[in-house]
């Protein structure tokens, strides 16, 4: 398994990691915002919203 493999299977366990604790949030308040996903996940503006599209088009939210 090259670096870029290993790095990569990294970034996509976070993300899951993050779609999870955004699904569950979701499950207890119905709705978010980006800038809660932000501060909740201390993360950038772009990756709440990839995280977010992501869910869209898995069809796990609206």
């Amino acid at each position: 398994m090259t670096y870029n493999n290993v790095k990569k299977e990294a970034i996509d366990i976070y993300q899951e990691e993050r779609l999870l604790t955004i699904l569950e949030n979701l499950r207890d308040h119905n709705k978010i915002s980006s800038q809660e996903v932000c501060n909740m996940l201390i993360i950038s503006r772009d990756t709440a919203h990839r995280d977010v599209i992501k869910l869209i088009e898995e069809g796990n939210c609206i």
